[in-house]
């Protein structure tokens, strides 16, 4: 009979696993929410209109960024909160805090107000409803997240296809690795 000893998920298609105690899974069906995200090269063009799967080369993975290991995901399929750490801190929360993003009321119940008259319910209510249950603060960290990654992302800088092309035809000691993990013989092996 066959047993589980380990089970994974990986968030991030190319990143670290997130061990897991458990899964419910269905027949025929892949793992829930694994792969569910990939982090995409800089030249990488996709049209969010109309997307195509495209081939991993295409995106981030540890095997040619061993320094992608240092980080570690997590994802709440409840919520769909995806979570990255490195060294133990959130990644998008230490660049807030670096950047000094602060997100004040007025702007999280403008917000509010234009979806609540959006769906012609009472933006008062709404407010009232999200202080009470504690979603205000929930949201309010939410914003500040998005505006950080706003923020880091807006300052990426764009290289053209060709000098991407031609960075990775350069040769580099990582290139001889063999793409399967190599295997030590040992006596009685």
């Amino acid at each position: 009979m066959a047993k589980i000893s380990n089970l994974y998920r990986y968030p991030i298609k190319g990143l670290s696993p997130e061990p897991l105690t458990k899964m419910a899974v269905s027949h025929g069906q892949g793992l829930p929410f694994d792969r569910a995200f990939a982090l995409a090269l800089g030249t990488t063009r996709f049209d969010p209109e109309a997307p195509e799967p495209l081939d991993k080369g295409y995106f981030l993975m540890l095997r040619k960024n061993e320094k992608l290991a240092a980080l570690a995901t997590r994802l709440v399929p409840e919520t769909g909160r995806l979570t990255i750490r490195h060294r133990g801190e959130l990644v998008l929360e230490a660049a807030a805090e670096k950047l000094g993003i602060d997100i004040p009321d007025s702007e999280i119940e403008v917000l509010i107000r234009e979806q609540a008259e959006a769906f012609d319910e009472d933006p008062e209510d709404q407010l009232l409803r999200l202080r009470e249950s504690g979603r205000f603060e929930s949201l309010r960290e939410d914003l500040r997240l998005r505006k950080a990654l706003d923020t880091v992302t807006s300052e990426v800088k764009r290289i053209p296809r060709e000098l991407a092309a031609a960075r990775e035809a350069l040769w580099t000691p990582d290139k001889e690795k063999p793409d399967t993990e190599a295997k030590l013989w040992t006596p009685g092996s």
